[in-house]
């Protein structure tokens, strides 16, 4: 649920916005100096921790619809016709009902209503300019809103800084740096097709007749060329067109376009007519999503003013965006190989040494069995003169084990494996006790500090 209420029934926070009703529905709200109004229809009350334009919290009005994701922001009109302050309206199914509520409890008209949704809400309640009327341009983009066809948000006569500001705009919404991470073909269907939930927002951003489909591909193509520079075009044979496939019932298709710097910009299309399951040569095809690498970028090429962007004006934007976006994605994709094949070499390195570790460690349980059979023939055996004493221990070999056991010796180093294996020929059921010893200790610090390596690469 998106609202909790308290054992009244009032409601106590909206989408984890708090909020605190002073006047419930039905009751009166009362002024001083002023007529006490009767709240017929909506609960009144005001955003706990927020500041409006006259510095106290923010009013709002309750409808009976609390679970809508809906919000109008109502701008108040002040005695001389100008705007006074905001009025939020919450749980409202239309402007319409909103306006009507509030003006059938003060008597007035609106100035007047922006649409938004509850997360817009929630950015203008801590950011936006209280003291100016709510409009659509006062609201963050968000494509579940009723307004986002509406929203120009950037000035394309330079599309230089149009670019640099959506840029700016989208990387402090790109927590997963989507726009950093170029996916390959498949995972671009498979973003669609298996990891998003719930109904798609249609943005009619491009019709295009199915028959058509593979000719404006490459049209495309030519035109995100020859908006780009020299440094960034579209890759030879960089252009695909995914097979069909279906969403929410809607057969789908995607038009793909990889990049020289190794971004892909992906165009969504649906079949959105009366069958809708079945793909005929004569369909259209609306283009609904707009992508650049794992990036949303459908409000930068979406319809403006009520008309479909122009094929050219489409590319100019995106190829700007593209530019815009590639040291820093080439940055940031070299470094990931880079992490990639440190990370390839280390695990077979491990692997390496997890073979020379299992070999050493037969070695050992050889011995050690090798030894049990020793001293059970010492047990029946008569006895005999003492066994002469051993060759004395190399210091180095001696020092090499101890360092292995204290931690201190390089298992990385080239030469390391190559070393310990002669080690443990020599002394392996030579007699030398002390040796033997910390031969054993040394394998099973081995076996720790590879295990240690496994899961910090792991």
């Amino acid at each position: 649920m998106n609202y909790t209420t308290d054992i009244k029934g009032l409601l106590t926070s909206y989408y984890g916005m708090p909020v605190k009703v002073e006047v419930p529905i039905g009751g009166y709200r009362i002024k001083p100096g002023v007529m006490p109004v009767y709240m017929a229809n909506a609960s009144y009350g005001e955003f706990s921790d927020t500041k409006g334009t006259d510095g106290e919290p923010v009013d709002c009005y309750i409808g009976q619809f609390p679970d809508s994701n809906t919000v109008y922001i109502l701008n108040q009109r002040s005695k001389d016709g100008g705007f006074d302050e905001h009025k939020v309206m919450l749980g409202f199914l239309s402007e319409e009902d909103a306006a009507s509520v509030y003006t059938e409890c003060t008597s007035f008209i609106p100035l007047s209503i922006v649409c938004c949704t509850a997360a817009q809400l929630s950015w203008w309640l801590k950011y936006g300019d209280k003291k100016k009327p709510a409009t659509i341009e006062s609201l963050p983009f968000d494509t579940d809103s009723e307004n986002a066809m509406e929203q120009n948000l950037y000035d394309w006569e330079d599309p230089d800084i149009a670019a640099a500001r959506a840029l700016y705009d989208m990387r402090h919404t790109d927590a997963d740096e989507q726009l950093l991470e170029a996916p390959v073909f498949d995972s671009v269907i498979e973003e669609i097709i298996y990891n998003e939930k719930g109904e798609m927002v249609v943005f009619d951003a491009l019709v295009v007749p199915q028959v058509k489909l593979e000719k404006t591909a490459v049209t495309f193509g030519r035109v995100f060329n020859r908006c780009g520079d020299d440094s960034l075009q579209v890759a030879p044979e960089g252009v695909q067109i995914s097979k069909p496939f279906k969403k929410n019932g809607t057969t789908n298709v995607a038009m793909v376009f990889e990049l020289t710097d190794g971004q892909v910009i992906t165009c969504f299309l649906h079949n959105p007519d009366k069958t809708p399951n079945q793909l005929k040569p004569d369909d259209n095809l609306i283009a609904w999503r707009w992508m650049l690498n794992k990036k949303d970028i459908t409000i930068l090429v979406a319809p403006e003013n009520g008309k479909d962007q122009h094929i050219n004006e489409i590319g100019r934007r995106t190829m700007k965006l593209a530019s815009k976006n590639s040291k820093r994605f080439t940055e940031a994709n070299a470094q990931r190989a880079k992490r990639e094949e440190n990370l390839r070499v280390t695990e077979e390195r491990i692997a390496a040494k997890r073979e020379i570790l299992k070999q050493l460690t037969d070695q050992i349980n050889r011995f050690k069995q090798i030894q049990q059979q020793a001293k059970d023939s010492e047990n029946t055996a008569p006895a005999t003169e003492p066994a002469p004493a051993t060759e004395p221990a190399s210091q180095d070999d001696k020092q090499f084990l101890q360092n292995i056991i204290a931690g201190t010796e390089d298992i990385t180093a080239p030469d390391f494996d190559t070393r310990l294996e002669q080690i443990a020929r020599i002394y392996e059921g030579s007699g030398n006790a002390e040796m033997e010893k910390l031969l054993e200790d040394a394998m099973n610090a081995y076996a720790e500090q590879t295990d240690a390596l496994d899961k910090l690469s792991a």
